[in-house]
C-alpha cells in the first residue's frame, strides 16, 4: 500500500462560489490586535453636488474578517500580484481601445 506524502495537503476551492454573498466596498480599515489582523470593509456614498457637501461622511461597515498573522503576508502578496496584473491588463486595454 502506498503511503501518502507526509506534510502535503491538497486544498481545493469549489468551482462556483455562488452561494457566498457579494458585497461592494470602497473603503477598508485594517487593524491588528491580539493574534489576528482585522479587515473591515465598508461603503461610503459620495456626497451630492458641491453645493451641499457635508463636513463628514460616515462609512457603512459591510463585513469584518479576522485573519491569522501567519497567512497575512501571503494574502498581501497575492493582492499585490493581482493588482499589478490588473494594472498591466488595464494599460493594454486602454492602449488598444
Amino acid at each position: 500500500m502506498d503511503e501518502p506524502t507526509k506534510g502535503v495537503i491538497s486544498i481545493k476551492w469549489p468551482e462556483n462560489a455562488g452561494d457566498v454573498p457579494t458585497y461592494y466596498a470602497n473603503m477598508l480599515w485594517i487593524t491588528h490586535g491580539g493574534p489576528e489582523f482585522f479587515l473591515v470593509f465598508g461603503e461610503i456614498v459620495p456626497p451630492p453636488p458641491e453645493s451641499s457637501v457635508p463636513e463628514q461622511l460616515t462609512v457603512r461597515p459591510i463585513a469584518k474578517i479576522a485573519i491569522s498573522p501567519l497567512i497575512m503576508p501571503e494574502i498581501a502578496r497575492i493582492i499585490h500580484d493581482n493588482v499589478e496584473k490588473f494594472l498591466r491588463q488595464a494599460k493594454v486595454d486602454v492602449e488598444e481601445g
